[in-house]
């Protein structure tokens, strides 16, 4: 079960840097030059189509409830796009969910819902609801918490809108 879970964390997140770089690919080859032939600057064409501008919701800052009562804090990046595949972000021990910032951005302009969350005992995931502090743990016991907040982050993903 262990095993399964990383799994599907791990593929998710190969795939989704895999489409991310093949899109970005794409539309750097599709760009024409400016001063191509086919632009339509200063075409006199008035009926040109303008291209469509969507509007990037802002990041938010979520806090949800682990299973042993870790308060996990979170910036969640909305995707502009109707039904958009959604990316969880985990960090490297000793890190914290602002490492991926820049990369949740390009994400989230690339069409995907992106969540970011600080593991238990970093950036603001430092204290259980009742406000005990939460410490840097390698054990067991902190592992499998670990495990339930990403559980947790699934959850909170498959109920947002869009995604």
């Amino acid at each position: 079960m262990k095993v399964r879970i990383f799994a599907k964390i791990a593929a998710l997140f190969i795939v989704t840097a895999m489409a991310f770089g093949c899109q970005e690919q794409a539309s750097s080859n599709s760009a024409a030059p400016a001063n191509s032939a086919n632009s339509n600057v200063n075409s006199g064409n008035a009926n040109s189509a303008k291209p469509e501008i969507e509007t990037i919701p802002e990041p938010q800052t979520i806090k949800f409830e682990s299973a042993d009562q870790v308060e996990i804090v979170g910036t969640f990046y909305r995707s502009p796009k109707i039904n958009s595949p959604a990316v969880l972000l985990l960090h490297q021990f000793g890190s914290d969910r602002s490492s991926y910032r820049e990369f949740a951005l390009r994400l989230q302009k690339a069409g995907f819902g992106v969540l970011a969350i600080d593991g238990r005992g970093f950036g603001d995931s430092v204290k259980t609801i009742d406000g005990k502090p939460v410490p840097v743990s390698r054990t067991d016991d902190a592992v499998t918490g670990m495990k339930a907040d990403v559980a947790g982050a699934f959850e909170f993903l498959s109920k947002q809108k869009n995604v």
